[in-house]
């Protein structure tokens, strides 16, 4: 891993730092407009991606950028072939398409912004540094993909303060489907070594009509048909990929 600026216990606190601060300024500005609140989750999220990068001096994750291997080749080609599945299912090239005829383009937009730089700044940016130092500093066997379950939890408990307004099954349902795409943008950080990546991914995922949208429960059939291979094939691509990369650590 990259020698970081800052210790793992620092950084994990920071994460939780930017969080609680989302959380408690979101229900101070909870009478404000949305064009405003969308703003503050943007400022906030691109602040959380600049501290995150300071506290690791760079956009990295590890040292090199690892040298892909046969085995660890086709995982990946399998993984964006789940991508483009879970997407093309999920209607989103659809989605963005029809956001450029939507009149809340703007609105749209920050949205999937502030999502993404938040979301990523501290969950791959803060928490998974943090968890890989953990990791390394406590002797863990599987130090990466601990690290990378450890954040993909998290980043999935952050939804649920989705409780307080929305139905528990629609929850639990965010719950699954982000701890399986937490655990894929994880992959994507490792196999590329630049948080931009998953940055983006998240970016395009969220970026469509969603002004004044309410989100209604799936089919869990659906649900799993779609994110359980994309959970199954980021975790063995993370398990092959901390034996070729155990000499960073």
């Amino acid at each position: 891993m990259v020698e970081n600026r800052w210790s793992f216990g620092r950084q994990l606190y920071w994460g939780l730092i930017f969080f609680l601060g989302f959380v408690f300024l979101s229900l101070f500005f909870f009478d404000e407009s949305e064009r405003f609140k969308n703003l503050f989750e943007l400022s906030l999220g691109l602040l959380a991606v600049l501290v995150a990068c300071y506290s690791k001096r760079g956009l990295k994750i590890l040292k090199h950028r690892p040298s892909f291997r046969r085995q660890t080749r086709w995982l990946q080609w399998l993984g964006l072939g789940c991508l483009l599945y879970m997407m093309l299912v999920g209607h989103v090239f659809s989605s963005i398409y029809a956001l450029f005829f939507d009149r809340h383009f703007l609105d749209d937009t920050l949205v999937a912004l502030g999502a993404a730089t938040l979301e990523e700044g501290i969950c791959r940016g803060f928490l998974l540094s943090g968890f890989l130092g953990l990791a390394v500093y406590y002797g863990f066997k599987r130090k990466l993909v601990w690290a990378s379950f450890a954040a993909a939890v998290t980043f999935s408990g952050f939804h649920l303060i989705n409780l307080l307004g929305t139905p528990v099954t629609v929850v639990s349902q965010q719950l699954f489907y982000s701890l399986a795409m937490g655990v894929f943008l994880t992959a994507s950080y490792f196999a590329t070594n630049n948080l931009l990546v998953p940055l983006g991914i998240h970016f395009l995922l969220d970026w469509g009509p969603s002004y004044n949208y309410q989100p209604q429960p799936s089919s869990w059939l659906t649900l799993l048909a779609v994110f359980l291979p994309l959970l199954l094939v980021s975790s063995w691509y993370l398990v092959v990929l901390e034996r070729q990369v155990s000499d960073y650590f």
